[in-house]
């Protein structure tokens, strides 16, 4: 198959049209570098189609396997699996949940907004992170404040990336830091009532040069840490979950040293 090609310009004497200039050009090899390009960026949106399930997978799964690693040495603690065997349950959910919004892709599901007590969420989700702080001597507090917590949201999406970041917080405090989890109100620009959780963790801080960056998929300075590798996703994942719930997520080099978060939810959301 060739492709060509055609312009047609009239030849005009005198104001009359006296004939015309047909020029036709090959242009084959344009139309198939066209196709490769296209082809290259459907395979590299597939790439990151995957890069991002697995991102998302992975969260649930490391829950999944600390369990079923501390289970031989702790089953006789009542403690234990009256905590971690409920919340193993509730993450094989999540999986379940993961891969039928991955058959859904192509649909725009609608939110599943529900009543969440911000601070049982939090308070899970530490507990998750306990026994990896436990094995590195890094101290986990937590600050609540006393208000209601309750605001609706999509469980899911708010415990990815509340995870999202207390993992990023984990990977960057060394041996025997601490992390600071603080949780309480907050009024956003306009004057809408939030809930805003604050995660500070006593690591590196994050470098001016990329501050502006570190949300952006792909953006990962593990590897300049000497930790384990990461995708650069989950901090984007974070901020795109966050803000469909019209809040807002920021990072700042605290005082003390650390990074430090703040997301914000608001109570109620706008509608659209």
């Amino acid at each position: 198959k060739i492709d060509y090609s055609i312009s047609t310009y009239p030849l005009i004497e005198d104001g009359d049209v006296i004939g015309a200039v047909e020029i036709s050009r090959d242009i084959t090899k344009d139309i198939n570098v066209q196709k490769v390009m296209m082809q290259q960026e459907k395979l590299a949106s597939v790439g990151r189609l995957s890069a991002g399930v697995a991102h998302e997978i992975k969260n649930p799964l490391t829950t999944i396997s600390t369990f079923m690693q501390l289970f031989p040495t702790r089953w006789n603690d009542d403690h234990f699996r009256s905590t971690f065997y409920p919340v193993a349950l509730e993450e094989t959910e999540r999986l379940l949940c993961l891969v039928h919004d991955m058959l859904d892709r192509g649909k725009n599901r609608a939110a599943r907004l529900m009543p969440v007590d911000m601070q049982d969420l939090v308070g899970n989700l530490v507990g998750l992170l306990a026994p990896l702080a436990e094995q590195r001597q890094v101290t986990l507090s937590t600050q609540f404040a006393q208000a209601s917590s309750v605001i609706r949201v999509d469980k899911g999406k708010i415990k990815e990336a509340i995870h999202n970041i207390l993992t990023n917080a984990m990977e960057a405090t060394p041996e025997a830091g601490h992390i600071d989890i603080r949780l309480g109100g907050f009024v956003l620009p306009g004057g809408r009532p939030a809930i805003r959780v604050e995660i500070q963790d006593s690591g590196p801080g994050v470098d001016d040069a990329i501050k502006t960056e570190i949300f952006d998929p792909y953006m990962s300075t593990k590897d300049a840490r000497h930790l384990s590798g990461g995708t650069g996703l989950g901090l984007y994942i974070a901020r795109r979950n966050v803000q469909a719930h019209g809040g807002m997520i920021e990072v700042e080099n605290a005082d003390a040293g650390g990074a430090l978060f703040r997301v914000s939810l608001p109570v109620e959301r706008r509608r659209r």
